[in-house]
């Protein structure tokens, strides 16, 4: 009787065994199976194949992950993409300038060019061009990588836009362009670096110089107290922005009808 209850008992046992390894190699397999599929869509990550979104159908944890690794591809992709043509952008902007200034030297110096003002001026202009393009690439830089330190400080928001547009309005009047501005009637506070603000301010009606007909409407409203916030309005009487500008407001080195390096509208977003 002790045997065959030994026996039951070991056959119960090796049965069991064999229930659980078929399990566990069944959950192994639906584990597994996703997370290789993973795997090998984070290394085609890695070499840089952005390929379409990976379908895995597996447990909540499992995808949550795959959604996560796709949306991240779609960002890297996107990154990339635009890395791009921020290059092919920035080598079209350094190269006009420069075959500008290689022309105009190598004109003076075989003859073809006659030595006078007008082209030592060009050639000025354009290394003040180069100049002014590589000092905004190297700000920008500082500020996507967090190099470029901010002073935060106090800052009299209302007097701070008052100074840009004073110093705006000289540039304003050579084209015959009103600036007005409208404050309100008590100083308005903030927390702020003030240089930084000045530099997005100035990049902005900078903008509208180029595109506004006659005027320029700065209004800076705290009407709404409750928000704790204020609202700065910049608008001028130009024709608007097109869609296809609109759409590419802040990607860099993109040019408008009258853009210059594109760059100034994405110095401010940044800021």
């Amino acid at each position: 009787m002790k045997n065959v209850i030994n026996l039951i008992l070991l056959i119960i046992i090796l049965v069991t065994a064999l229930l659980s390894l078929a399990v566990s190699s069944s959950v192994s397999r639906r584990i597994s199976r996703p997370l290789t599929s993973l795997k090998e869509h984070i290394r085609s990550l890695a070499d840089r194949k952005f390929i379409s979104n990976v379908n895995i159908v597996a447990d909540n944890e499992i995808q949550e992950l795959a959604e996560n690794v796709n949306r991240m591809s779609e960002k890297l992709e996107a990154y990339d993409q635009a890395q791009k043509i921020f290059l092919q952008n920035a080598s079209h902007e350094f190269r006009t300038p420069l075959m500008v200034i290689q022309s105009y030297a190598e004109g003076l110096k075989y003859g073809v060019v006659e030595e006078n003002h007008t082209a030592t001026d060009i050639i000025i202009d354009e290394s003040k061009r180069l100049c002014s393009l590589v000092e905004d690439l190297l700000y920008l830089s500082r500020l996507d990588t967090d190099e470029e330190m901010y002073v935060f400080k106090s800052v009299n928001f209302s007097d701070a836009v008052k100074d840009v547009t004073e110093r705006m309005k000289i540039l304003a009047n050579k084209e015959n362009i009103k600036i007005s501005l409208q404050l309100p009637q008590n100083k308005v506070f903030l927390i702020g670096d003030e240089e930084k603000l000045s530099r997005a301010l100035t990049n902005i009606i900078s903008n509208c110089l180029r595109y506004a007909k006659s005027k320029i409407d700065i209004k800076v409203d705290i009407s709404n107290l409750l928000t704790d916030q204020l609202v700065l309005t910049i608008s001028d009487d130009g024709p608007g922005f097109d869609p296809e500008d609109l759409k590419n407001l802040f990607t860099r080195f993109y040019k408008g009808k009258k853009g210059k390096f594109g760059l100034g509208l994405t110095i401010t977003k940044t800021i």
